[in-house]
């Protein structure tokens, strides 16, 4: 499966579609779980070695006079990274909260629009669906660290300028460039 769309509807690895026209006044209270075809699939996706856990506590209410949705919601996760490193098993442990709004595609008024820096323009929404799912998915993508590294994992860097006596390794991209500087210093 691919990846999906939360605001669209559209089917991912972990789709669960919540029907807006369902929502009145009042807040409504989701949780949802991915279950192990859906976490390996998941881990798949985001290039983890495993995902052991995937749980997202959403509640959903209209603002505005109905016409934005507000999700506000909590993730617990357990997931395997690589390290970037030495490429082991790097554990994440995850609780997250998170907040974001929906509206209908072309719902918002000129009027309406608030010049505010720090206040994220809605999502739009297409339809009357919205995947809780994969709103989790992309939420707990958001929270993975991008550099994951095992403890004590520590890069070796070289400094390639340091010295004209060092050799420039011949399977290093700049060997080339080396090699003209020396032809030019001749």
């Amino acid at each position: 499966m691919s990846q999906g769309d939360p605001a669209s509807g559209a089917a991912g690895e972990f789709s669960r579609p919540f029907n807006l026209r369902e929502l009145g006044e009042r807040p409504v209270r989701r949780e949802v779980e991915a279950d192990a075809h859906e976490r390996a699939a998941l881990a798949e996706r985001f290039g983890l070695i495993g995902l052991e856990r995937l749980v997202g506590e959403l509640t959903l209410r209209r603002l505005r006079g109905g016409s934005v949705v507000r999700v506000t919601g909590r993730l617990s996760a357990a997931a395997t990274q690589r390290c970037v490193v030495t490429l082991g098993p790097v554990p994440a442990v995850l609780d997250e909260g998170f907040e974001l709004d929906f509206q209908p595609a072309g719902g918002q008024d000129a009027a309406e629009v608030v010049l505010d820096a720090e206040v994220d323009e809605p999502e739009p929404l297409e339809g009357d669906r919205l995947d809780l799912g994969e709103l989790v998915a992309q939420q707990f993508a958001l929270a993975l660290d991008p550099y994951p590294r095992a403890p004590g994992a520590e890069l070796v860097q070289r400094d390639w300028g340091a010295s004209d006596e060092e050799e420039v390794p011949s399977d290093n991209p700049f060997a080339a460039l080396a090699s003209l500087k020396d032809r030019g210093q001749r």
